[in-house]
Parts: structure tokens; sequence; C-alpha cells
């Protein structure tokens, strides 16, 4: 997972406190495992929901959202029709066992203030009274040195895992939670049996108290330091979430998708789907995707360029999605097939004084979801996973990429659009024309009807020609915007802004022997594209372009 990582101040465990934990859990586990067809009770809590529940803890087809503390404010924004399993990120375990309460500076650790407040409360009551699982992921990140000796000193510890088994299960039923998520990377390889202790701890402490309470743990890319075979054996957890992303991190030598379904040159998503698969049943895998990117600074323009480091140039960041977008939606949207990723190149310095060089933004977004999950539906996997829910701000176009993917729909009918002028980027009119100078702000509406899939992109573009698949040739697309800015055909290029058709040389105005040749009119076409895919058919906006105006 990715996210602020605090040094936490355990709670402390006294002898007599840890024996007494240790005796109450005698009869929790020290019995046997509950027998795998007792965990094929059907979920008889709370009235009926649209989701179908097997085994009353797993979907027929799981989409797994983590929700981290930090995007709780964003929770109104979340489809719960689509969701199936909220996972709250996230409460950290502690060395001792006990899962962290409080900060160094003794106020509330932020994970488990969300999951015990009020805020947490009304978000799990909305989500399973929508019918979502709503489970409680609990983390333990062994990436220093001190992260790996704690996860060591808690897995190697008996006593250590009794007592987190114990506060697991009391958090999570007393707060109403639905099961808990198991997010321990990476996995030492000097506890990797004693890892899958816990999980079998956990799955008895779980079932003592209701058999339908749901198990899952996390897994890296690598795959490396788990036994999975037995971790997803009926005596341990129901599914495993293959994490799918950070396949480049910060601190790559080149960029590049963080996500890619395709890589020729490393480690990608159906790599790491073969390994698991060839340990982990598909119907107990769930292949979580990411709905953010990662930008760095990089040497050229060119994609997968090498990065750049160095005061002088600005740092490696990470992108949630709608700051993807809203990036997109000023240097323009480019796609690699092979990888079904999205990116950006643009200009930017570090500094007023700093040289100006190119930065690259590798996302994933409409065309990568639909990928993406076609990829898990053909491999039969149980489902797919969102890291991170809120990531998305209020655009809506992911969510639909979802649905159009994991359900039975179809649209077949195209958005219709309209394109206007900012009034602040007409300067004058010409022939009943407006006239602008060397940029102008397009001002768009587009609808895709109640029952589309909705509108996902928009391109601009000097020509009227279209390809097969109706996009408009030579132009330059965006992510679906209530307004987009662009510099004119024939001006210079501005700072975030590409000329339509940035994707193909330079476009000039059309030649004097052109029989509807002006010197100083343009024509710009625009057309809109749903998730589905289709294309509307593209508005044309006519101007006189005068190289003197300096317009918005």
């Amino acid at each position: 997972m990715i996210g602020p990582i605090g040094a936490w101040r355990r709670r402390p465990v006294t002898w007599l406190g840890a024996l007494v934990t240790a005796a109450v859990l005698v009869g929790v586990i020290g019995g046997p495992p509950m027998a795998a067809l007792g965990r094929e009770a059907s979920d008889d809590r709370g009235p009926a929901t649209a989701h179908s529940l097997v085994s009353g803890v797993l979907a027929e087809r799981e989409v797994f959202g983590f929700l981290p503390y930090w995007e709780l404010g964003d929770a109104d924004s979340l489809d719960l029709d689509i969701l199936t399993t909220l996972a709250w990120f996230s409460v950290e375990a502690g060395a001792d066992g006990w899962l962290v309460r409080r900060t160094t500076d003794g106020s509330a650790a932020p994970g488990w203030a969300g999951w015990t407040g009020e805020s947490g409360a009304r978000l799990r009551f909305r989500a399973q009274e929508a019918g979502v699982r709503v489970v409680l992921t609990v983390e333990r990140f062994a990436w220093d040195r001190a992260g790996m000796k704690a996860t060591v000193a808690l897995l190697s510890d008996p006593l250590a895992r009794a007592v987190l088994v114990r506060d697991i299960v009391d958090t999570v039923t007393v707060r109403g939670g639905d099961g808990v998520n198991l997010d321990f990377e990476p996995m030492p390889s000097t506890v990797s049996r004693e890892f899958l202790q816990l999980v079998r701890e956990l799955r008895t402490g779980l079932d003592a108290v209701d058999d339908r309470l749901q198990l899952t743990f996390d897994l890296p890319p690598s795959i490396r330091g788990y036994r999975l075979r037995r971790l997803v054996a009926p005596d341990a957890a129901d599914a495993v979430v293959l994490m799918g992303y950070e396949y480049r991190t910060a601190s790559s030598r080149t960029a590049g998708p963080v996500a890619p379904l395709r890589d020729a040159g490393g480690l990608d998503l159906r790599a790491s789907a073969r390994r698991a698969l060839a340990r982990v049943p598909a119907d107990r895998l769930i292949l979580a995707l990411p709905w953010y990117g990662r930008a760095w600074s990089t040497r050229s323009e060119e994609p997968r360029s090498r990065t750049r480091r160095g005061d002088r140039f600005i740092g490696p960041s990470a992108a949630p999605y709608e700051v993807s977008v809203a990036r997109a939606s000023l240097a323009g949207r480019r796609y690699e097939r092979s990888s079904a990723s999205a990116w950006s190149a643009y200009l930017a310095a570090a500094c007023s004084t700093c040289p100006v060089g190119w930065r690259q933004l590798w996302y994933d977004d409409v065309d990568s979801m639909r990928a993406k999950v076609g990829f898990a539906l053909r491999r039969g996997l149980r489902g797919v996973g969102i890291w991170a829910l809120g990531q998305q701000g209020d655009r809506p176009e992911l969510w639909s990429a979802l649905r159009f993917s994991l359900e039975d729909t179809s649209d077949d009918v195209p958005p219709v659009g309209r394109v206007s002028l900012s009034a602040d980027s007409v300067l004058g009119t010409r022939d009943g024309l407006p006239v602008v100078g060397s940029s102008v702000v397009l001002l768009m509406e587009a609808d895709d009807g109640a029952d589309g899939s909705g509108v996902a992109f928009v391109r601009i573009a000097p020509r009227g020609g279209r390809t097969e698949r109706g996009s408009l040739r030579r132009g330059t697309t965006f992510p679906a915007a209530d307004l987009v800015r662009i510099a004119m055909p024939g001006a210079e290029p501005l700072a975030d802004v590409f000329v339509p058709g940035g994707e193909a040389p330079p476009i000039v105005p059309p030649p004097a022997s052109d029989p509807d040749h002006d010197p100083g009119r343009r024509v710009l076409f625009v057309g809109w594209r749903d998730v589905a895919g289709n294309w509307s058919t593209p508005q044309r906006l006519d101007v006189y372009y005068d190289s003197d105006l300096t317009s918005q």
C-alpha cells in the first residue's frame, strides 16, 4: 500500500495482562479449526442486497476497495452498487501484538480513530445497508530495518500473535465489522511459517465468533515470501489480494507504467498473476489495480525516458487519479497500448532559476481499467480490487469502467457534444467569425444519456478526418472536461498547452494552394468519446487567428 507510515507508540502489555489474554485465547486458538463445510452457510444478516454472496464471505464477483483513513472525507463519492467489500485502511499491528491506538505524541492514531469514531461508524452503516461488507485492514510494514525487526518480533512470538488475534477479533466484532484484511509486507523469509500460523489462528478466532467473517491478506507483486497454497487452505484465508501496482517506484531509473499489463523489460501484471495462480486457485485470487499514477523528471519527452535526480529537478511524486487527470487536461493524454497505461509529458522547472525540463506522468485511466479488468475476467479470478478509494475525487468514469467491464451491459450510442469559445478568448469579430490570439479556452458540453457509459475523453484536431474507430486523426486527446485551453494551430506552443495534433508532427496552416486557404482562418474539430469507446460526430469551430493578439 502507499501512504503515510507513522512511528506509533505501542500499547504496553504487562506479564499479567498477557497471561490473562493467553488464557482467554485457549479456547480460541487451542481448539480444532472449523471444518471447511462449516463456512459454507449463506449470509442471512440484514436485508437482501444486489450483491451475490458465495459462502457468506465473498461475492461471486468481488470488487474489493481499500479506503485509506485520509480519504474518509471523499467517502460520499463511493459507488456502493459496485463495491462488494470495503477495506478500512488501516490500523497498525505493534511488535507486542496490540493494535496501535496512539501516536508517539499521545494523540489517537488516525487509522484507529477513523475505525472507532463516528464518521467510521456512519460509513459502515451506509455501506452495510447497501450490501457491502466492511473489513478492517491490519498492517505491519517491514520496508526498513526497524519495521523488519518489529515484524519478526511479532510473528515469532506465539504470545504476541495470541494478543493480536484477540485484539483484532474484538476490534472488528465490537464495531460491527465483517472481517479483516492483513497487509503484512514484505514478508521476511525467516517468519513465513509464523505468518501462516497467524492466519490460521486468526481464522479460528474469527470463526469462534461468526464463521461468516471474512479473512483476506495482501500480496506484493513479487509474491515472494508467502506460503500461498497453505494460506488459502480451508483453515486459513478466504482469498488473497494481489497488489497489482508499484512495478515502478519513486526510485525507478526510467519512467513508465505503475501497473503494466505487459512489460518486456521486467515484471508485469501477467507475470505476477501467473506466478500466483501456480499456487492459488483462481477463485481465491483478487487483482487490485491502482487509481493513482506517478510522475518523474525525465531526460526527454520520449516514453520511458531515463529519470533525472538532484535539487535542480522536481522529485518523483505519486498522483491520485483526479490529479493525474487534471495534469492530462493541460498537457494532453497519451496511451501505451502494450502496457495498457495512460501517460502525459510536459515541461516544468523546480524553481525560478532551475532549468526547464521534461516530466512524465504515468497513470491508469478508463482504458487501462477496462483492459486489466478484462484480463482478470479472462483468467477466471475472483474479482478485482482498488487502491485506493477516494483517489478518483468526484470523477465518475472509473466507476463506469468497472461497471461496464464486470456487468453484462452495453453502450452502442455515442455521446453528443457542443463546443464554444470562452468570452475571454474572443478579441473581436471578422466576417461574422470570432478573432482569437495564440491560445484559446474551449468550453465543452457533452452528454452520453442516462443509460450511457459516460463521457471519458475529448479530442481536438485541426482537420476533420477520422479513423476507422471514429476518432479524429492527428489530434490531441484530453480527459473529458468542462473547458480545455489550447494553442491555436500555427501558434508557438505554450507551457502545459499542446497544439492540437501534438501527438504527430507540428501542425501548420493549410498551404496557399488549398482553394479554401485564408491566411488568418483556422478550423478546429472537437469530438467526444464515452467509456465504452463510442466517438461522437465531430463539432466544427471556425475562427480567425491573429498572431499579434494575445488571448487567455
